[in-house]
């Protein structure tokens, strides 16, 4: 299957080329559907490059996804963060402090959180904080300045197939928390951005 993605990924890329090559010569009308083409491709491209990454995702799930150990927080967002770019980050001072008992795929969950809103939230900015709850359970909180989850969504978010792309990403990221008895939930406010808690049980952290 991921064969199958490179080589139409490849051959969108070969075709792109092929008709950005067609527009200098083109005249009005015929640069509107060459465009037309062009953002077809683009979104061949970019679709078979995501394609592509959930089926990594799916790969190292099967191999390594029930591998649990002690990670540090601090080093889960090392990971990911060179995903951010430009984007703000506001992180919590004492983050690398704690410890986390997890997936050794726990990093693909903050990665795919960031991806979201990168790709969909239209956000400047990205909060990670946490408390400890009344019960003792440790609140990771991810939290963004976007476009936030509509409402009517908000159920259906963790579902397998739900997604403007594969439908993997959010549903993966719950089966992988679930390896440790870790539960994800978004209480964002719709219009004002996502706010993921990520809720690990009092057992399965250290400060």
């Amino acid at each position: 299957m991921r064969n199958e993605c490179c080589v139409v990924g490849a051959y969108a890329e070969l075709s792109k080329e092929g008709v950005e090559e067609m527009m200098s010569a083109a005249n009005e009308q015929e640069k509107i559907k060459i465009e037309e083409i062009l953002h077809f491709l683009e979104v061949v491209i970019s679709s078979s490059g995501k394609l592509n990454s959930q089926i990594d995702f799916l790969k190292e799930y099967e191999e390594i996804g029930c591998d649990v150990s002690w990670q540090s927080l601090g080093e889960i967002y090392d990971c990911c963060k060179k995903s951010l770019f430009a984007t703000k980050t506001v992180l919590n001072k004492d983050m690398g402090k704690i410890k986390i008992y997890a997936s050794l795929l726990v990093f693909k969950v903050l990665e795919n959180l960031i991806d979201n809103t990168l790709q969909h939230g239209k956000a400047s900015e990205i909060r990670l904080s946490f408390f400890i709850a009344p019960n003792e359970n440790l609140v990771i909180v991810y939290e963004d300045n976007g476009i936030g989850i509509p409402q009517s969504d908000k159920d259906r978010i963790f579902e397998k197939g739900y997604g403007k792309n594969t439908g993997m990403g959010l549903y993966l990221s719950k089966e992988v928390l679930d390896i440790t008895d870790t539960k994800i939930c978004e209480k964002g406010e719709p219009g004002k951005g996502v706010r993921f808690e990520i809720i690990v049980p009092k057992d399965n952290y250290k400060i």
